[in-house]
């Protein structure tokens, strides 16, 4: 993410996740309709995972709670 930014609902923290097989190499075309986060505190919205093309994939996350934020990935290839 890129610092700081207020709990307003409005302002957005951008996430990149690397996804990899087994072997280490990049998956380069996942389904990111099946990547799930699951967000806590649960006034968080994660938005739709875009696919960077180099095994990277990128959503925002706002949230109206002030605080981290977590969200474990998972990914059913």
């Amino acid at each position: 993410t890129e610092g700081e930014k207020a709990a307003d609902g409005t302002a957005t923290h951008t996430v990149t996740v690397t996804l990899a097989d087994k072997d280490g190499n990049p998956v380069l075309n996942a389904d990111t309709t099946k990547l799930t986060a699951v967000s806590d505190p649960a006034n968080t919205t994660i938005g739709e995972w875009v696919n960077n093309g180099d095994g990277t994939y990128t959503a925002t996350i706002t949230s109206t709670v002030a605080g981290q934020i977590g969200s474990p990935l998972s990914s059913v290839m």
